[in-house]
């Protein structure tokens, strides 16, 4: 039956009460400070701008990491990376192969000191320009390698 009529062939007719709106607040603590987050790959301007939004949001402890470590930053990066430290940011950059298990396994080890991992960023890139239907089938492999290494690395 439905809730119309009581007749069980006629087509039901729902009524869905609006949705509250809720608000959001964009200076709301997104980040537990306690926690270690790490952005792989995130040695690049990007990455420090992301690192800091992070500290905007609650993160205290976070690493960067990229093959050449602090060698890629510029020094607009390490006017950003000086601000943060002297807000309290136990902000690191380090130089570690996102593709090394002992290299991710460094890292872990040392964001573990300061305390639980509450987030693991993969920022890695390797610029090859391609279209996307024309990525071969070793760049497809090599990403899925990285994803693999970093979870094999948190879950020791």
């Amino acid at each position: 039956a439905t809730a119309s009529t009581g007749h069980a062939f006629e087509t039901p007719i729902l009524s869905l009460k609006p949705t509250l709106s809720v608000r959001v607040d964009p200076y709301a603590q997104l980040f537990n400070p306690r926690k270690s987050y790490i952005l792989v790959g995130g040695s690049s301007e990007l990455g420090v701008r992301i690192a800091t939004w992070m500290a905007d949001h609650g993160a205290r402890h976070i690493i960067l990491t990229s093959r050449r470590g602090e060698k890629a930053l510029t020094k607009v990066d390490g006017l950003y990376i000086r601000h943060l430290h002297q807000r309290g940011v136990d902000f690191q950059v380090m130089a570690a192969n996102a593709a090394s298990k002992r290299d991710l396994t460094k890292v872990i080890v040392g964001a573990r000191r300061a305390g639980p991992i509450g987030g693991v960023f993969l920022m890695t890139v390797v610029l090859r320009d391609a279209a996307f239907t024309n990525l071969s089938q070793e760049v497809s492999t090599y990403m899925i390698h990285l994803c693999t290494v970093t979870h094999r690395v948190l879950v020791v």
